[in-house]
């Protein structure tokens, strides 16, 4: 008999039962909150902590302006470096265009060298001609 009843109790023939709690939903709502502040206010002390420990985010601010310093300085340098490449680039130019120009230059007065020196050769050869010429 008593199997009977505690089967009937424990199996789906079993009266309905509604479980109700003690605290309204309004105050559940309120510790449930409470409890997830809490939760979360660990959370980010656990995560602060480990920055701390890991050495992240030191003085990542001054080293921040630190270092864009650094790249403003690193820029103004980078554009004088250029300036002068330019400038020293420009000038090459210029010298190998006035060299160009001079070794035509050279070139031309040497073949009007040699032209004269045939002219001089001739008027030498002719020279002692002239000079029997006139003794006759």
């Amino acid at each position: 008999m008593r199997f009977r009843l505690l089967r009937r109790r424990l199996t789906i023939s079993a009266p309905r039962m509604a479980v109700r709690s003690a605290l309204p939903w309004p105050f559940r709502w309120a510790v449930i909150a409470i409890v997830l502040g809490f939760c979360g206010a660990i959370g980010l002390w656990a995560f602060e902590f480990g920055k701390d420990i890991a050495g992240v985010d030191g003085n990542a601010k001054d080293e921040l302006i630190q270092l864009r310093a650094e790249v403003l300085q690193l820029r103004t340098e980078r554009d004088q470096a250029k300036l002068v490449a330019n400038t020293s680039g420009s000038q090459l130019t210029t010298e190998k265009t006035t060299q160009a120009g001079l070794v035509s230059q050279v070139r031309k007065l040497e073949t009007e060298n040699q032209a004269l020196r045939d002219d001089l050769a001739l008027v030498q050869t002719l020279m002692p001609l002239a000079n029997k010429a006139i003794k006759r």
